[in-house]
């Protein structure tokens, strides 16, 4: 059989779609890996394997805190990572205190640390390459980022994929630490927060998606920082201090102008202005309103949208009586007034009580006329498993008419009961309206 060059064309794509499936795992050799020099970063590498199950650290100097190397010649010194590409997952911990390397692009596939994070290389001016990072502290009630001492570094943008992490987030003495904006995308902090002596941090806008701090937060000691909008939601903002997201204590002082106390933070929100309604209308289940839009210029917390609730004051009006109900006497009339019911041209839920003492309820029909003059059937001959009614419509007893029809009338007015005893007899079979 010839193939045209269409066909062949279409078989080297089915074998490439074919070719390329998921990567498999390939765990490490060794469960942990202390990388003192650049010729062991390169040898981890060409194992091609892609996870390792305990902890990587990446150490050439004293600041070595977990399985650290002899110290090696300077020329063998870690320089950069690239060789680590490979590697998806670290099992426990990622150290990085190496004070060579200025970027970390060789771990650009790695998705997930299962404990803790800590970077402490003052050359490093970036964490872009964390870029797939998108757990920390998976099962770890302890876990950590910490990102500390690194003079060099000017942003953590790398971060961006992180949405929640397991225990405490450390931002301290980076020196050249500009903006937190990397935190941008992070809704859960599992145990503390705190953002502490950076010299250079100008705002905390990358902390305004945080809805949980498990611990304690703590800002201080940032000279520059003098715009801290961005934690206003976990104080509380814009609902009050009643509804602060931080389980811990809270420690906000010695920063810049603005940012040194939980009332300063506050204050400078000065959030939307509020929408004002101009006209509405109203149906049985809807409402509609226009409405002169809200403005704002804080560009951290933009207008997406309007929320409105229905809310009204109760009005309640009632009167104990005594009137006899005779047999096909004249109807007995009793009426109530309501006033002064916000708002005045929907009402949300009518609930009428009655109490009316009768030998044969099912003789009794019973009325009710609203202001607007709608008239409705409340009952009409029911029956009951005693000799009264007494309750509440629609919520013990269902009344013939439902009061949806009149869910859109006015409640102030003159509203009207009418009770009749429709059945008369040889045996006189009365009543009373009671209330």
């Amino acid at each position: 059989m010839k193939l045209h060059p269409a066909d062949r064309l279409t078989v080297l794509l089915l074998l490439a779609i074919l070719w390329a499936g998921p990567v498999r795992a390939k765990v490490c050799p060794e469960g942990s890996y202390g990388l003192g020099t650049q010729s062991e970063i390169d040898a981890l590498g060409a194992t091609g394997c892609n996870v390792i199950s305990g902890t990587l650290g990446i150490h050439n100097d004293e600041n070595c805190v977990f399985f650290c190397p002899p110290s090696p010649s300077p020329d063998n010194f870690v320089r950069n990572i690239d060789a680590l590409s490979n590697i998806t997952e670290v099992g426990e911990i990622l150290t990085i205190t190496s004070h060579l390397i200025t970027d970390v692009n060789g771990l650009a596939n790695l998705t997930s640390v299962g404990w803790i994070v800590d970077i402490k290389a003052e050359s490093l001016t970036n964490l872009d390459g964390l870029s797939a990072l998108q757990t920390i502290g998976r099962g770890f009630g302890s876990a950590r980022l910490s990102i500390l001492n690194n003079d060099s570094l000017l942003n953590i943008n790398g971060l961006a994929g992180l949405t929640s992490i397991g225990g405490l987030v450390q931002i301290a003495s980076n020196t050249a630490l500009k903006n937190i904006d990397g935190l941008g995308n992070v809704t859960e902090i599992g145990a503390g927060l705190e953002v502490s002596g950076n010299d250079s941090l100008a705002n905390v806008d990358g902390a305004f998606r945080i809805q949980h701090v498990g611990g304690d937060l703590y800002v201080r000691f940032n000279p520059s920082l003098t715009n801290c909008e961005g934690l206003a939601p976990l104080l509380g903002w814009p609902d009050g201090l009643d509804q602060v997201k931080v389980d811990g204590r809270i420690f906000i002082q010695d920063n810049g102008a603005g940012c040194s106390s939980v009332e300063e933070i506050l204050s400078s929100v000065t959030g939307p202005t509020q929408p004002e309604i101009l006209s509405h209308t109203t149906t049985s289940s809807s409402a509609r309103f226009e409405f002169e839009e809200s403005y704002t210029s804080d560009f951290l917390y933009p207008i997406l949208g309007y929320r409105g609730n229905c809310i009204s004051s109760p009005s309640d009006a009632s009167e104990q009586v005594d009137i006899n109900v005779r047999d096909s006497a004249s109807a007995v009339i009793r009426t109530l007034e309501v006033s002064d019911y916000d708002p005045t041209t929907v009402t949300a839920v009518i609930s009428m009580q009655i109490n009316v003492s009768h030998t044969q309820p099912s003789d009794l029909v019973i009325t009710l006329t609203t202001p607007e003059g709608t008239s409705l059937t409340i009952w009409d001959g029911n029956e009951t498993d005693g000799e009264d009614i007494s309750g509440s419509f629609p919520q013990d007893f269902q009344p013939i008419e439902s009061f949806d029809q009149i869910s859109e009338e006015g409640m102030d007015g003159i509203w009207t009961l009418s009770i009749k005893d429709v059945v008369s007899g040889p045996v006189p079979r009365e009543g009373v309206l009671n209330s």
